[in-house]
């Protein structure tokens, strides 16, 4: 039993720390031509941008599964960051100068599976998952275009 429960922790450690090494993209607040996929996008299997009326998502994907989109409006720093797949990308990285809110949010998480929400004038963060379903996202309220859609953030 002792082996077995060693086994379980050490696949469970593993699982975790390929997560949180996991590549970041942006950064919430940056200027999307900053973007990571400027300078590896060898590390993403697909990487698309789309145009909706008033911004623009960058979308990436790499090969564990892991979707990553930015959300911006020309050359105007990133006002919003989702993301959703089977590994919890590095979530403090994506959050950049935001990511003190990120983690302060996690000290005060009631379990493992129990959501992360952190809300200030500065920044929203949202994040839920459990093992091979992990997604959220973060926005900051004053940088969001008028019209919108918070919702566009959840799917």
């Amino acid at each position: 039993m002792k082996n077995f429960k060693s086994t379980l922790f050490c696949a469970l450690l593993c699982f975790v720390a390929t997560g949180f090494l996991h590549l970041s993209h942006a950064e919430l607040g940056e200027l999307p031509a900053q973007s990571s996929w400027l300078a590896h996008p060898g590390d993403f299997v697909k990487v698309t941008t789309s145009a909706q009326d008033t911004y623009q998502v960058r979308s990436f994907l790499d090969a564990s599964g892991v979707t990553v989109k930015e959300y911006f409006q020309g050359t105007s720093p990133i006002f919003a960051v989702s993301w959703q797949g089977p590994l919890k990308p590095n979530v403090a990285a994506l959050l950049g100068r935001y990511a003190y809110r990120y983690t302060t949010g996690q000290n005060n998480r009631q379990g493992l599976n129990t959501p992360n929400h952190s809300q200030s004038n500065e920044v929203v963060i949202q994040e839920v998952g459990h093992m091979r379903a992990f997604s959220g996202f973060a926005y900051l309220p004053a940088a969001l275009p008028s019209q919108f859609d918070l919702n566009v953030l959840s799917r």
